[in-house]
């Protein structure tokens, strides 16, 4: 990507009650192999880190846990001035986001596609209506306190100790909450295996909320390392135990293992890491968090109605196996949103809460992410498109022909769905949050009509819906840009043109070829040679049509590749 940051961090010059925090820091760390499609999965963990480069760019105040390579530190620190040539900062910041995002990734994928073979969309679907529920339930476990953490310019140690006792005591309330009312809640999504499977799963409210605050500190500290160490052994070492369990018959009971294995290996590496002060309790440090984060858990509930809607609908009305269908599509599209959009978020919205007053630098950047985008989503999401017919089936098997034209349409929606995410944080470091909580609810009015319409017509439907809402609300949105921005309609379309072009090239050297290979070769044989002359053609035409647009994105390529300090 080009030089932009984003993520949630915010705007210099305002007080830290009247700035606007995105959405929902990490809605926990639900096992890979269960995590939930698209939009709601994408705005985890990617709103942590940026708060806290946002806020180690701008300042490291006193009295305070500032200092990001330390735990805990008393002295205060300095303002740092942004500089005039951001790119060395946003290559660090994204080099060391792609190396956990990417790792974690790998990870995930690897164990999903042997996991979904092994055991098929009956026993994913089971605990992926689970995982509904633990969704929900990290909402109100996090309380908001995690960007609040990390969102605050002064945070003493009673705040620290403070945030703790409130997600511990939390998580104990749900954990039991969640143990008496699991029958309840088996009813409700027609499935009776349910009670046992949330039971269990109880344990892991516990662990995500012990890891909550630790999560945060180090993001806030900017020790990404730390974090992306975490995530990636965490991935490793609970999907590895989860394949030896289903090899031996645990069915769906491997999935809720490596839900429970993920969350203890994370929470002790994170707080081996943090080696944060005891829990403590301070009402007037209490009344200080609740004051900002009562507002982010509102945000959340909105946003996760908008974002997961069409699973709850799923999950209560078509079932078990039709949510694993549509889950596919999910993990599959996990790869490039959250590589692209959890790396940007990292890095994109601090750059633009610093140059907040500077609109055409906000513009320049604006734009040329926006051509970054639609060149690294549009190429692997129309492969996509092109291959999930032959591809699905072969990689994890004829149980799962059902998902192929959901994961096609997602496919389609993801592209524009990254696209216009970046209008977010031009929105929220102008400190407009009074608009972004308008959109909020005024998005997800809209998704919940279109899922309910959609839902009549199956998953199929339900994938349809986001094309439907994009087409609805991504022009509202852009005007929106428009009135805090010098933004031109004809400037932002000669930034997509590279992509639509070359894309079109991909699309028309992949069908001549699949066509004349079809009927002589294997799927196999037909996936590869068509893929590699659809990716040709997408080279050739952007050196041939947009050599200087090319040159760009190869020179901050090798920027984000160039060792430097993270």
């Amino acid at each position: 990507m080009t030089a932009v940051d984003e993520g949630p961090g915010q705007a210099p010059g305002l007080a830290v009650d009247d700035r606007w925090v995105p959405r929902h820091l990490a809605l926990d760390r639900t096992s890979p192999a269960v995590q939930a499609p698209i939009a709601g999965q994408v705005k985890a963990d990617v709103r942590v880190a940026a708060r806290a480069l946002h806020d180690a760019m701008l300042s490291a105040p006193a009295t305070a846990l500032e200092e990001p390579w330390q735990p805990v530190r008393d002295d205060p620190g300095t303002v740092i001035a942004a500089a005039e040539d951001d790119r060395p900062d946003v290559a660090g910041g994204v080099r060391w986001s792609l190396i956990a995002t990417i790792g974690t990734l790998a990870g995930r994928m690897a164990f999903v596609v042997l996991l979904m073979r092994m055991l098929g969309p009956g026993n994913f679907g089971i605990v992926a209506q689970a995982t509904i529920y633990i969704t929900i339930a990290t909402i109100f476990l996090n309380l908001g306190l995690p960007v609040t953490i990390i969102q605050r310019r002064n945070l003493d140690r009673a705040g620290i100790g403070t945030a703790q006792s409130l997600t511990i005591a939390t998580a104990l309330l749900l954990g039991v909450a969640t143990v008496f009312g699991a029958p309840v809640l088996a009813n409700f999504f027609r499935t009776p295996e349910l009670t046992g499977v949330l039971r269990v799963i109880s344990i892991s409210l516990v662990l995500k909320g012990l890891a909550v605050v630790p999560t945060a500190m180090l993001a806030r500290q900017m020790r990404f390392r730390a974090l992306g160490m975490a995530e990636i052994s965490s991935t490793a070492i609970s999907g590895a135990i989860a394949i030896a369990a289903a090899m031996n018959g645990a069915g769906y009971w491997a999935l809720v293992i490596q839900i429970l294995v993920l969350d203890t290996i994370y929470l002790a590496m994170v707080l081996g890491a943090a080696r944060l002060p005891p829990p403590t309790w301070s009402p007037a440090a209490a009344r200080g968090l609740w004051s900002f984060s009562s507002r982010m858990m509102g945000s959340d509930i909105i946003n996760y109605l908008s974002n997961n809607g069409d699973k709850v609908l799923i999950a209560r009305f078509l079932g078990a196996t039709p949510l694993a269908l549509y889950g596919l599509a999910g993990r599959v599209l996990v790869v490039p949103i959250e590589t692209l959009g959890k790396t940007g978020d990292r890095v994109i919205l601090p750059m633009f809460s610093r140059l907040q007053d500077d609109k055409e630098r906000v513009v320049r950047y604006f734009l040329e992410a926006s051509a970054s985008v639609a060149l690294f989503a549009s190429l692997p999401m129309t492969l996509v498109i092109l291959c999930a017919p032959l591809a699905v089936p072969i990689t994890f098997g004829d149980a799962w022909d059902a998902a192929v034209l959901p994961l096609q349409l997602l496919a389609a929606h993801s592209v524009f769905f990254l696209l216009i995410a970046l209008t977010n944080p031009v929105v929220q470091a102008a400190g407009r949050a009074d608009w972004e909580f308008r959109w909020a609810l005024f998005t997800t009015v809209i998704a919940l009509a279109t899922f309910a319409i959609g839902l009549q017509w199956g998953i199929a439907g339900m994938a349809a819906c986001f094309l439907v809402q994009g087409a609805l609300l991504n022009p509202i949105r852009f005007v929106m840009v428009q009135r805090l921005i010098p933004l031109s309609v004809r400037a932002y379309l000669r930034q997509l043109a590279p992509a639509a072009t070359s894309t079109a090239a991909l699309v028309g050297a992949w069908l001549v070829v699949a066509t004349m290979l079809r009927d002589q070769v294997g799927d196999l044989s037909v996936l590869v040679a068509a893929s590699v002359a659809g990716l040709v053609a997408f080279l050739v035409s952007m050196r041939v049509l947009w050599w200087a647009d090319l040159r760009r994105q190869i020179e901050f390529i090798l920027q984000v590749l160039r060792p430097g300090p993270s």
